[in-house]
């Protein structure tokens, strides 16, 4: 990083996002070969990474430098590991990527959804995260905090990568709580203006991508000026709606790594940042989507039997008659149940349903009882009705604006509250940056 973009960076100081030197596709890169899905996707279906890794054959591609998740106890994942590092420096090194310095701005086209019709582009800005701004703790009061709990387990296979790599790839995704626009939209109403980075589809049903570069120093202010405008939500500037494992990650290298760098040299290393997308959450673009549970080996009548002496317990009620609570529907091979959820201190209907499930007893005694956590309602609805001993929650979807609040006030949501799209909506990794 030359001492301008130092500056620059500085002058960001206290926001906890920053422009950063970044790498994208050099021209005559095929895009559609080089940007490859999240690497936590498809991980129960290996046949997707296989088909990926037929259509990238020799080309330079980002499959190269990740792990995916489907592989991750594989015998051959550490030979795996050595060949990400390796390919990562061989790409520093060829010109496959070429950098700038600034943000770069990203529209996302989806083929369709989910219905057969289209729906808007999702939009954002590649940014830099003060890692220092950023905490994945439970109690966390930074202003960049996790949207749920952060499983230390997951951690330690991406901080290996890390420490050693040469390139960190995003698929990190952001959220800014924006209801004037004022961040990404200006500049994305502008864009004719900028110069294009790179417009391709994605591999395997991806849609779309189009970049373009804001790295004119009069953009760069503007969008730091826009950033520190945004209303904080008790203290809460962006929420982690995505990627937050691989962003939990680099802080801990981070941590790891700041008291060996003397103090002057820590605001600009690069190690103290991680990039990711920032997108405003009231963008058209992204969905909220609810993510469903399903109890196999439990039967109806005791599962209602434990939850109704659970909320009692808490001092709330569930009931079959209608009620000013929040309604859940419960489904089997009988068909679909409405129950209604009154007087519970959880501010969200998802909140109340996992802490039961975290304290229910059956799950913890009894092997043969398990939950399942299952995307769409037509798929909840077939697999409830296919045997008896099975019990579907349906969720409602979290709304948009009850996010940042309930972050602010309970901290991290509860584990699978919500999907931000399918999977072949997640971020590709498709920019980078250099990590030394």
């Amino acid at each position: 990083m030359n001492a301008e973009s130092a500056r620059v960076i500085s002058g960001f100081d206290g926001i906890g996002l920053a422009p950063a030197e970044i790498l994208v596709p050099a021209p005559g890169v095929d895009v559609t070969r080089w940007a490859v899905v999240a690497c936590d996707q498809f991980t129960s279906q290996p046949e997707y990474w296989r088909e990926a890794e037929a259509l990238v054959g020799d080309s330079p591609s980002t499959l190269g430098m990740i792990l995916p998740e489907v592989y991750l106890n594989a015998p051959d994942a550490p030979e795996r590991a050595r060949r990400i590092l390796s390919n990562m420096r061989l790409a520093a090194d060829s010109g496959a990527a070429l950098p700038f310095f600034g943000f770069a701005l990203v529209e996302r086209r989806f083929d369709e959804d989910g219905h057969g019709g289209s729906r808007p582009a999702r939009i954002g800005l590649v940014v830099a995260v003060d890692l220092e701004a950023y905490d994945f703790a439970a109690s966390s009061t930074s202003p960049i905090r996790p949207t749920e709990g952060t499983i230390i387990e997951r951690l330690p296979p991406r901080a290996a990568i890390r420490r050693e790599a040469a390139l960190e790839l995003p698929h990190i995704l952001l959220l800014l709580q924006d209801k004037a626009r004022s961040v990404v939209e200006p500049i994305y109403n502008r864009r004719g203006s900028l110069r294009p980075l790179y417009d391709a589809p994605l591999m395997l049903g991806g849609g779309s991508i189009k970049g373009w570069a804001i790295d004119d120093p009069n953009d760069i202010s503007a969008i730091g000026d826009a950033l520190r405008s945004l209303p904080m939500a008790d203290g809460v500037r962006a929420a982690v709606g995505d990627g937050n494992h691989s962003l939990a990650a680099a802080r801990s290298v981070w941590l790891e790594t700041r008291d060996t760098i003397p103090q002057e040299q820590r605001a600009a290393h690069p190690l103290r940042y991680a990039l990711a997308e920032a997108c405003n959450v009231y963008d058209e673009g992204i969905t909220f989507e609810p993510i469903h549970r399903i109890i196999y080996g439990a039967g109806m009548g005791e599962f209602m039997e434990a939850f109704a002496a659970w909320t009692a317990a808490q001092g709330g009620t569930l009931s079959g008659e209608p009620s000013s609570g929040r309604p859940l529907v419960c489904l089997s091979t009988e068909g679909e149940s409405l129950f209604w959820i009154a007087g519970m201190k959880q501010q969200t209907t998802v909140g109340i349903v996992q802490a039961f499930l975290d304290q229910w007893s059956v799950l913890q005694n009894r092997p043969e009882v398990c939950v399942d956590y299952i995307h769409g309602d037509d798929t909840l609805r077939v697999l409830a009705s296919q045997q008896p001993n099975r019990v579907g929650i349906m969720l409602p979807a979290l709304d948009k604006s009850e996010l940042f609040p309930a972050i602010a006030r309970d901290g991290a949501l509860p584990r699978k509250t919500f999907s931000m799209g399918h999977a072949r909506e997640k971020r590709y990794y498709l920019e980078s940056r250099l990590l030394r």
